[in-house]
C-alpha cells in the first residue's frame, strides 16, 4: 500500500527586522562570549539546526578556539527532551558526537529537568577559568520557540537562592524575545552571566517539495509566525507521517487515544488517507460544529496539531517496549525527522509525491540490500540520517531566494555604475593633463 503525500504550499520567510538585525550584531556580541548555548527542538533534531548560526559559531571557535582569549565552549541543547521517546536519545547523541565537537544535552527546562547538568557544567568552566576571569558570560542563541528563555529562567534559579524563575517572560507563541537582553546573572559563586537573545528563523526555507516540508516541520513546533501557515494543511502532513508508521490489522494507526476508542456509536479509527474524513471523525467526537452543524474542520485541525506539540513522543503516546507510536518505533524511526526507512528513495517523484506502508516496505525493496535498517544499530542509523541532512544543507545554502537575487542586482548595478563613473573620471584627468602638458 503506497500512502500519498498531501501538497503543501510554497514554504513563506519569516525574518523580521529584529532577527535581521540580530544576525548582524552576533559577531560582535561573540567577541565577549565565552560560552554559547544553542537552544534546539528534540522534536526536531535536525530541522531545527540553523545554518546561519553554524557557519558564524564556527568561525568564532576557530578564532578564539586557542584559548588565548578565556573558555570557548559551545553547548547544544535539544529542550522538551519530554516529547520524544527516549530510546533515542543517547544513540543521536553519540551519532551527533561523530560529526561535531560540540557538547549536546538534552533538557526538558519547562519543567527544570536535566538544567542542573547545564548549571554543573557552566559553573565547572568558570571555576575551571576562576584565576583569570572575573566572570563567565554566557550567550543563549537558537531558532524560535525553542525555550531559550525558559533555560535561563531555571538556571537562575539554580545559581542564585530564592531567584524567581521567571526573571524573562516566555509565551507559547514565538517571537516573543524581541533584543537582546541585559545581562542577567545566572549564579553568584562562581559569577556567571547569560544574555538572552530573539529566536532567530532561516532567511531562506528554500526551493521545491522539500522547502515545504521544512516548512512545515517548523510550523509544527510553532517555529513561524501563527498567521502564515494554515492548520488543515499542517493537521494533512501530520496525518500523512502517522499513516507512514507501522499498523496492521490488529495495531491501529498512532492517532490520538480518543480515535482509536472504541465507543456505543463509534468503532476505532482505521487506517485513512483522507484528511477531510479525519478531521470530520475528529469534529464528531469532540463536538467541534459551526452554526447549521457543520463540523468545524479548522478548529479540529488545530486540536489534532496542539496534540501532537503537547503529547508528542511522551510514552503515553508513543507505546513502549518497541510498540509503534506517534514518536516512532526503533524498527520504524524516532520523529518526524529520522526515518530509517529512505522514503525518498523510491521515486524520483518529489519527497512528498509518496511513501511505502510499513506493510510493503517489509520486503526492504525500497532501500538498498547493503543499509537493511534492521542489520545497523540505532547510532549508525541516526548517523545515516546526519550525514545526509548535512549535505542537504550544504545544497540549501547554495540556493538563492529571489528577494536575495533582487539585492544582488541592484548591488552588482550599483557597482557598474561606479566604475563607470570612476572610469569618466578617470579619463577627465587624463585629458585634463594632456592640456597642461601644452
Amino acid at each position: 500500500m503506497v500512502i500519498r503525500g498531501p501538497p503543501l504550499p510554497p514554504p513563506i520567510s519569516w525574518y523580521p527586522g529584529h532577527m535581521a538585525s540580530f544576525s548582524k550584531t552576533l559577531p560582535q556580541l561573540l567577541q565577549s562570549t565565552h560560552v554559547v548555548l544553542e537552544a534546539r527542538d528534540a522534536r526536531l533534531p535536525l530541522t531545527s539546526i540553523n545554518p546561519a548560526f553554524e557557519s558564524l559559531l564556527n568561525k568564532w571557535y576557530r578564532e578564539r578556539g586557542s584559548g588565548m582569549h578565556g573558555p570557548v565552549e559551545r553547548i547544544v541543547l535539544y529542550n522538551k527532551a519530554d516529547l520524544v521517546p527516549q530510546w533515542g536519545i543517547e544513540p543521536f547523541k553519540r551519532a551527533l558526537g561523530r560529526h561535531f565537537t560540540h557538547e549536546t544535552l538534552f533538557t526538558t527546562a519547562k519543567l527544570g529537568k536535566s538544567v542542573g547538568a547545564l548549571h554543573a557544567k557552566l559553573t565547572d568552566i568558570a571555576r575551571r577559568h576562576g584565576d583569570t576571569l572575573p566572570h563567565l558570560n554566557v550567550l543563549v542563541v537558537g531558532m524560535p520557540n525553542v525555550g531559550k528563555s525558559t533555560i535561563i529562567n531555571h538556571l537562575r534559579s539554580y545559581g542564585i537562592r530564592g531567584a524567581s524563575s521567571s526573571a524573562l517572560k516566555t509565551s507559547r507563541l514565538p517571537g516573543m524575545t524581541r533584543a537582546t537582553s541585559n545581562k542577567i546573572r545566572l549564579c553568584d559563586d562562581p559569577l556567571i552571566y547569560s544574555v538572552d537573545s530573539p529566536g532567530v528563523m532561516i532567511p531562506f526555507l528554500g526551493h521545491g517539495e522539500a522547502s515545504r516540508e521544512r516548512a512545515a516541520k517548523i510550523s509544527m513546533i510553532l517555529g513561524i509566525k501563527e498567521s502564515l501557515f494554515d492548520y488543515e494543511h499542517l493537521a494533512a502532513y501530520l496525518l500523512y507521517r502517522l499513516n507512514s508508521m507501522p499498523s496492521s490489522p490488529s495495531t491501529l494507526p498512532p492517532y490520538p487515544p480518543l480515535l482509536r476508542k472504541q465507543t456505543k456509536s463509534r468503532e476505532p479509527l482505521g487506517l485513512t488517507e483522507s484528511t477531510e474524513a479525519f478531521l470530520d471523525e475528529l469534529a464528531d467526537r469532540m463536538g467541534y460544529f459551526q452554526s447549521g452543524g457543520v463540523r468545524d474542520r479548522q478548529r479540529a485541525a488545530r486540536w489534532f496539531i496542539e496534540w501532537w506539540r503537547s503529547a508528542g513522543g511522551t510514552p503515553e503516546e508513543s507505546g513502549s517496549g518497541g510498540e509503534p507510536g506517534v514518536g516512532g518505533s526503533e524498527e520504524w524511526g524516532w520523529g518526524l525527522d529520522c526515518q530509517w526507512a529512505d522514503r525518498f528513495e523510491q521515486s524520483q517523484e518529489s519527497p512528498l509525491s509518496s511513501i511505502t506502508h510499513p506493510e510493503q516496505a517489509a520486503s526492504g525493496d525500497h532501500i538498498s540490500a547493503t543499509e537493511q535498517p534492521e542489520t545497523q544499530t540505532l547510532e549508525s542509523k541516526f548517523d545515516r540520517l546526519i550525514v545526509r541532512h548535512m549535505k542537504d544543507l550544504e545544497t540549501w545554502e547554495e540556493e538563492v531566494s529571489e528577494t536575495q537575487m533582487k539585492k544582488r542586482e541592484k548591488e552588482e548595478k550599483i557597482q557598474r555604475r561606479a566604475e563607470k563613473g570612476g572610469q569618466a573620471a578617470k579619463k577627465r584627468a587624463d585629458t585634463l593633463k594632456r592640456r597642461n602638458r601644452r
